[in-house]
């Protein structure tokens, strides 16, 4: 399996992120799988920024931790990153900045000194192209052809203007015939992606998307017409690619003063008609419990994306964790229905995404879409998205009525049924009057401390927990289902577990893989049968106390043998699953 890892670090402001992500779309323009994320402290101006970026020839879903090529901008970089890097990987750095004697202290890299800020000064006239020049010798020195490089350079810069275009194209020829004319031998797997049978571009209609441009993506196509957030760390480029595309789609897009003001906005644009979401972190959710009891007791539709990172309180703004599984699952005072789906891929972002908005409306309920930071804000390569499988449901909701009421009468908005979900008329319709009453209240609306109709109207709202099942995300299982061993995980983790049982079946092992892209309502009759088929189960999740497989047990009584965990603000590297399925099997 031809692969390349890469990995470019400096200081905030060298255009860090900007490179990773040129350099992402030229590989996925030749065809290539990638999967990227960028690591960066929580300042507002410096600190050390990398971006770590995976190319593959098959589908990328975890990341690999040892680094085939590493582009140092200052020495920190080397400091941090050469534990990482590959047996005799290359080493890329400025030989105008740094000595020739690095003092490197593994021996077995390849340090390959290129004039970087000479070459940027030389063809373009600015150290501002040195990145560019930097992405020209990576592509030479990984082997690869530079048309793809040319287009993506021309794609990205296009606002720019035609010299800037041309400024950067000069540096990126530069950089690549600066290491054709002084190539880096290799004794191992380089050149990493020269191939002849492969080619340099294709007819593809692959994009580079990340979570969140997903499920701005997916809010657009699903019907969503109004948006309300505050920025909060991983969740505020949501806002801003809707702030940008929502208002030419028939979008309000609303940043509020903080997140009370988002949420309660959000709730009265959905009582109102609209279709509604919000966004936010496990701090600014927070704030939105109270308002969240709210939607639920008065059956309104609302889907919230909550983009996790660790946390107490501030914790790591900028870094990655699955931690709040618990608090979302059982946020707000006492109990109402609640759908949470967790996507395990930027493609499957943009699946649950629409989905839903279509459940919220259905059941008249709040649903949950959590990510995490690493998902959030990722880039990976997606399947051209399906947008003829995208439908807009809106449950039963009422724009117009033709029947009669008597006088004095309201509307029985909260009318008790079979399944627990009554029509929704939108306010102002003739004839119909009706109560959103945050007190318990009865069919009408009007507030009711009777304790039948309490009983009546507990019951009639949980009765969406037990919505047909067909309608929920399923399972997805990797393996035979009578394996010996079952491993199951959530969110992007399971790329990463996923990556680890592949590697385990491919040796021969009983093993297979369950994502679960629902957990709540959790799939408790696939999971005992799973489970009861396996030996051994293994959950992969990134927290400490292992709040999925605690949750499993409780709604089960099945057993997990063993939680491969991990909580430092970073993704898991498949290897480290490995490592830890490995010892519980």
């Amino acid at each position: 399996m031809r692969e390349l890892c890469w990995k470019i670090g400096g200081s905030a402001g060298q255009g860090i992120k900007v490179t990773g992500e040129i350099l992402a779309k030229t590989m996925a323009r030749g065809g290539w799988q990638i999967l990227e994320w960028t690591e960066y402290p929580s300042l507002i101006k410096g600190g050390h920024n990398a971006v770590h970026l995976r190319i593959r020839e098959e589908e990328c879903v975890a990341t690999e931790k040892e680094i085939d090529i590493l582009v140092a901008l200052n020495r920190e970089t080397i400091d941090l990153h050469l534990p990482e890097m590959r047996h005799e990987g290359a080493l890329i750095y400025d030989e105008g900045i740094f000595d020739h004697n690095l003092n490197l202290t593994r021996k077995d890299i390849r340090p390959y000194p290129l004039p970087i800020k000479k070459i940027a000064l030389e063809v373009a006239g600015e150290e501002l192209y040195q990145n560019t020049v930097v992405l020209g010798a990576t592509v030479s020195l990984a082997g690869y052809k530079i048309e793809p490089l040319l287009l993506t350079i021309s794609d990205v810069f296009a606002d720019k203007g035609q010299e800037v275009i041309e400024k950067n194209i000069k540096a990126a020829k530069a950089g690549f015939e600066y290491v054709e004319k002084h190539p880096l031998s290799f004794s191992h797997q380089a050149p990493y992606l020269r191939s002849s049978d492969h080619p340099f571009i294709q007819s593809s209609d692959n994009l580079v998307l990340t979570g969140n441009e997903a499920i701005g993506l997916a809010a657009l196509a699903g019907g969503c017409n109004f948006y309300s957030a505050y920025p909060m760390t991983p969740s505020t480029s949501i806002l801003h690619f809707l702030a940008q595309h929502g208002p030419k789609n028939n979008m309000v897009v609303y940043q509020g003063e903080d997140e009370i003001s988002v949420i309660n906005s959000a709730i009265g644009a959905s009582l109102s008609g609209a279709r509604a979401m919000v966004g936010t972190s496990g701090g600014g959710f927070s704030l939105m419990v109270e308002a969240l009891g709210l939607a639920g007791i008065t059956e309104t539709p609302l889907v919230i994306v909550s983009a996790q990172r660790p946390g107490p309180a501030t914790g790591l703004p900028t870094l990655t964790g699955q931690g709040d599984l618990r608090f979302v699952l059982h946020a707000s005072q006492d109990e109402f229905p609640r759908i949470i789906l967790a996507p395990g891929s930027v493609g499957e972002c943009f699946d649950l995404t629409w989905k839903a908005l279509n459940l919220a409306e259905e059941l008249q309920t709040p649903v949950f879409i959590l990510t995490d930071a690493f998902i959030s804000e990722g880039h990976q390569t997606v399947e051209k998205l399906q947008l003829g499988k995208v439908f807009i449901s809106r449950g039963k909701l009422l724009t117009q009525f033709k029947g009669e009421i008597k006088g004095g009468e309201h509307f029985p908005r909260y009318k008790i049924t079979s399944d627990g979900i009554s029509r929704r008329p939108v306010p102002g319709i003739k004839n119909i009057t009706f109560l959103a009453n945050s007190d318990e209240h009865d069919e009408e609306g009007f507030s009711s401390d009777n304790a039948e109709n309490r009983q009546k109207m507990m019951e009639k709202r949980m009765k969406k927990i037990h919505y047909d099942s067909s309608s929920l995300p399923s399972p997805k299982l990797f393996g035979h289902l009578k394996a010996k061993t079952a491993v199951i995980s959530w969110g992007s983790s399971s790329g990463p577990a996923r990556a680890a049982v592949d590697y385990l079946r491919a040796e021969g092992k009983s093993i297979n893989f369950v994502h679960l892209p629902c957990l709540n309502p959790l799939p408790v009759s696939y999971l005992k049968k799973i489970l009861s088929w396996s030996q051994k189960a293994v959950v992969v999740e990134g927290n400490y106390s292992g709040q999925l497989a605690h949750l499993i047990y409780e709604k089960t009584g099945a057993k997990i043998d063993k939680v491969v965990v991990k909580y430092d603000g970073r993704p898991f590297f498949w290897r480290e699953v490995l490592q830890g399925i490995r010892d519980a099997i």
